[in-house]
């Protein structure tokens, strides 16, 4: 399953700032619990996230 999340207008990130304890939680929670992957895609106009997880493994 794919899931994308889209942010618009937001502020400006730094770079330096993507490698915090929520990061590192939300990397684990999809990866481990999930068997999934996770990708994002900074840029100017905002960010997008590619969420790749096995369906099965979403409670209903």
């Amino acid at each position: 399953m794919n899931i994308v999340w889209t942010e618009r207008g937001g502020p400006e990130v730094e770079a330096s700032r993507l490698e915090g304890y929520g990061s590192k939680l939300v990397a684990r929670s999809v990866s481990g619990q999930l068997g999934g992957s996770i990708a994002y895609d900074w840029s100017e106009d905002g960010l997008i996230v590619n969420l790749k997880v096995k369906a099965k493994k979403l409670a209903a």
